[in-house]
């Protein structure tokens, strides 16, 4: 979806800083050794808004995102997540400290501040290979008060994934003129589509939203992309759970 994303950020007159192209992709928390030399360069007042390529779009409201940004009063706000039952729900909560659920995918802060947040989980986490895991439970041990969570949607709006349903357009109220009115009304920044990679019933529906919004483009279902995401996110998030449970 990374062609997608940098068409997104063409219609809106954005500048994407790509970071990590052609960088072999090790594990969740990677991107913190990429975004941190990155940042260290910029001047520490300045705002950056962070999020993943390969899943996420920028709409027409990205241009009220940093008046919206100041209107929260924090240093840092990361985006929504989602709170799930059953077995799914399970293992999130085991994997994940606390009850404040958020997305590290997409945030926007001061510079400043994402470098300090950034380096100090490094140094706290060094064994966690997964920055939310990291983000989350440092927020859940320390409550800072300068962190802040997109819980209404007013910047990002990340997709449920895995809503049972698997149609994406039961999570919005309308789409007028290349911007998604959620049922809040609030017109999120940006969107995003989070674990998709392995979320194959919903490609059809991926698409359909994707075309509302004036793109044609048909979610690749690779499967051998997908084992190995599989793969890889039963060897960590589920395995840490049974650990967690075992304790």
């Amino acid at each position: 979806m990374f062609p997608v994303l940098q068409e997104s950020a063409k219609r809106n007159g954005v500048h994407l800083n790509i970071l990590g192209r052609n960088y072999p992709w090790q594990n969740f928390s990677s991107k913190i050794d990429l975004l941190i030399p990155f940042i260290q360069q910029l001047p520490e007042e300045d705002i950056i808004c962070y999020l993943d390529g390969f899943d996420s779009l920028i709409l027409p409201s990205i241009h009220q995102l940093e008046d919206k940004f100041h209107a929260y009063d924090k240093e840092i706000v990361f985006s929504n997540d989602h709170q799930h039952n059953g077995t799914q729900g399970f293992f999130e909560r085991k994997h994940f400290a606390g009850t404040d659920i958020f997305s590290t995918g997409i945030f926007i802060g001061k510079v400043k501040t994402i470098n300090h947040l950034f380096s100090a989980i490094k140094k706290m986490y060094p064994d966690y290979s997964d920055d939310q895991k990291m983000i989350r439970r440092y927020y859940t041990q320390y409550s800072p008060e300068h962190i802040g969570i997109d819980s209404e949607f007013k910047l990002f709006y990340n997709f449920d994934v895995a809503d049972s349903s698997f149609n994406l357009l039961n999570q919005i109220d309308t789409i007028s003129q290349g911007k998604i009115y959620l049922s809040n009304r609030e017109t999120p920044a940006i969107i995003s589509f989070p674990c998709s990679w392995f979320a194959i019933g919903i490609t059809k529906n991926i698409h359909t939203l994707l075309k509302k919004l004036g793109y044609n483009y048909y979610p690749e279902v690779n499967i051998k992309k997908t084992f190995i995401g599989l793969k890889y996110y039963i060897g960590t998030t589920i395995k840490d759970s049974i650990k967690a449970l075992l304790k």
